[in-house]
């Protein structure tokens, strides 16, 4: 499957190999005022089957570096080749004494990886900066939550 981007007046073709497709949507702050109000830590993930193989058994590890979060542990009976799976929102079960303890921001990765008996099809990584209790995300992300600050 190609891509096009146009450059000018030249168009670029992109080579998009085939395998399963992760995308991670997630805000790239997370606060503690959005998890006391419920606000989910992943918003959506979407696998697509750009293969011409039918996968059955796929399990979707989600994982959180540091464990700002539980990981969660998802089980698909198949993905049909062209077929794309949406799950939304997803419950990481944020670790509230983590969190409640954090005193400054930290660096931090929503790890998903996709996998086929022993076999890692594929994985995606969403940088995410975890503010500490008494930070405000501003702006960044979800911006009607002051009054919950």
């Amino acid at each position: 499957m190609s891509e096009g981007l146009d450059a000018g007046d030249e168009t670029v073709a992109l080579e998009v190999p085939p395998g399963i497709v992760v995308e991670i949507e997630a805000d790239p702050t997370l606060g503690y005022a959005s998890i006391q109000n419920a606000v989910p830590v992943l918003r959506s993930l979407r696998l697509t089957n750009r293969t011409d193989r039918h996968f059955e058994q796929l399990v979707v590890l989600i994982t959180c570096t540091p464990s700002f979060a539980q990981g969660v542990k998802l089980q698909f009976d198949q993905l049909a080749p062209g077929e794309t799976r949406r799950i939304s929102p997803i419950d990481l079960r944020p670790d509230h004494s983590y969190l409640a303890d954090l005193q400054e921001a930290i660096k931090a990765s929503i790890r998903v990886s996709v996998v086929h008996g022993t076999e890692e099809l594929a994985h995606a990584e969403h940088a995410v900066t975890v503010l500490a209790y008494d930070q405000w995300a501003g702006t960044r992300a979800l911006p009607e939550l002051l009054a919950a600050f």
